[in-house]
C-alpha cells in the first residue's frame, strides 16, 4: 500500500513505498507520532479546488439525529466512482428526480390504502347498509343506489307512505339517494314510474309523480306529475299531504307562484282561484283573423272533461269565457254561447 502526495507542479506522486507506509504505521503506533512525514502529504488547497471546479469541498460525520439538529439546506447528489477510485458528485442527475418522486407515490399509496381501511371500519359500523354506497374520503356516504331498507329511515315515508292514498300496499321501487348537488345535462323521468303510479301502489292511470321538493319540515312539497287519468295532462302543485293514515284529513293545497318569489307579484295558482298581481297582456288580433283553438287542443280540452261539451263550440273552434283584444274595434271581446261579444266601457273623465 504505496502513499502518494502532490510535487511542485501539483501533479500525483508516490512519496512511500508500501514497506516505509508500514513503517510509518508502525512508528506511530509504538510512539504515538511520527516524525519527519512528507510535507508533500498534506493536500494541497489549490489543487483540490482545482479538481473540484474551484469548489471547496468538506465532509461531515456524525449521526442521522445530529443531521437533523443542523437544520442544514441539503440537496441530493448521484455518486459514481471511476477505475482509479476517484469520486464524481453530479448534482444536477435527473435520476435521483425519478426516484425521489417515485419514492413519493409510492408514501401516496400507502396513505390511501390506510384512508380505505380507515373509511371501512367506520362503514362498517353503519346499519342498513343495502345497495351500492359511494363513500368520500372522509368515510361518509355520499352515494347510496338501489337500496330497500333506506325507505323506513326517511321521514316523509313514514309520515306519508310511497303508494295508495296515502299509504299503498305495493312494493316499494328501490332507492337511491345522493347527499349534496347534483348537476346533469339533463335529468329524465321516463315511463312515468313515480309516485302513486301502478294498481298497487297508487290512483295513477298513465304515470305518476316525476318531481317532489319538500319544505324543512317535510309536510308541504312541490309537486309535478303527468298522466292521473290523461296521459296528455301533466300539472305542477303545492300541496300539504293527509296528516293521518288511511285518511284525508289535513290535506290541502298552497300557493304556487309563477313569475316571481316576492311576495304580491307575479301570478299565484290555487285549485280554485288564480291570481295575477301584473299586468294582464290579452292576445292582440284584428276582427278579421277572430282566434280560433286548433282542433287538437279543443278536442283534448272536451275529451279530457276539463271543458264540459256544452260550453265547447265547434262552429267556433272557442270555448265559452275566451277573450282577445281587437284591434280593430279597440276592445275586449269575449266569447259567449251566443258568440263573441265587445266589452262596453265609459271613457276615463
Amino acid at each position: 500500500m504505496a502513499t502518494y502526495g502532490f510535487d511542485e507542479s501539483k501533479n500525483k506522486k508516490e512519496v512511500y513505498t508500501k514497506e516505509e507506509t508500514t513503517s510509518i504505521i508502525q512508528q506511530a503506533i509504538e510512539s504515538g507520532s511520527t516524525a519527519e512525514v512528507d510535507p508533500s502529504l498534506a493536500p494541497i488547497p489549490e489543487a483540490v479546488k482545482e479538481k473540484h471546479n474551484m469548489t471547496n469541498v468538506a465532509f461531515w460525520v456524525g449521526k442521522e439525529a445530529e443531521f437533523e439538529a443542523l437544520g442544514a439546506d441539503v440537496g441530493y447528489f448521484i455518486g459514481r466512482v471511476d477505475q482509479n477510485k476517484n469520486v464524481y458528485i453530479i448534482t444536477d442527475d435527473q435520476a435521483l428526480k425519478s426516484i425521489e418522486k417515485e419514492l413519493q407515490r409510492a408514501a401516496a399509496r400507502d396513505r390511501d390504502w390506510q384512508n380505505l381501511n380507515d373509511i371501512n371500519d367506520r362503514v362498517g359500523t353503519v346499519d342498513d347498509l343495502d345497495g351500492l354506497l359511494v363513500i368520500d374520503s372522509k368515510g361518509n356516504i355520499g352515494v347510496r343506489i338501489g337500496s330497500l331498507d333506506q325507505w323506513d329511515n326517511e321521514p316523509y315515508n313514514k309520515k306519508y307512505g310511497w303508494g295508495g292514498h296515502p299509504y299503498g300496499t305495493g312494493v316499494l321501487p328501490p332507492y337511491s339517494k345522493i347527499v349534496g348537488i347534483l348537476e346533469a345535462d339533463l335529468l329524465s323521468v321516463r315511463g312515468g314510474k313515480g309516485r302513486w303510479n301502478g294498481d298497487d301502489t297508487g290512483n295513477f292511470e298513465h304515470g305518476g309523480h316525476v318531481f317532489e321538493g319538500w319544505n324543512a319540515e317535510e309536510d308541504v312539497r312541490l309537486t309535478a306529475g303527468i298522466g292521473l287519468n290523461n296521459k296528455n295532462i301533466a300539472f305542477i302543485q303545492t300541496f300539504h299531504p293527509a296528516t293521518e293514515s288511511g285518511t284525508d284529513n289535513g290535506t290541502y293545497y298552497g300557493i304556487t307562484k309563477i313569475g316571481s318569489d316576492i311576495d304580491k307579484e307575479g301570478a299565484n295558482f290555487m285549485p280554485k282561484v288564480t291570481q295575477i298581481q301584473s299586468p294582464l297582456v290579452l292576445w292582440q288580433r284584428p276582427t278579421t283573423h277572430t282566434p280560433t283553438i286548433p282542433q287538437n287542443q279543443f278536442d283534448l280540452l272536451v275529451d279530457s272533461g276539463e271543458v264540459a261539451s256544452s260550453m265547447a263550440k265547434s262552429q267556433d273552434m272557442m270555448i265559452v269565457g275566451g277573450m282577445y283584444y281587437d284591434t280593430t274595434l279597440d276592445r275586449v271581446r269575449v266569447y259567449s254561447k251566443q258568440g263573441w261579444k265587445t266589452l262596453a266601457w265609459e271613457e276615463e273623465q
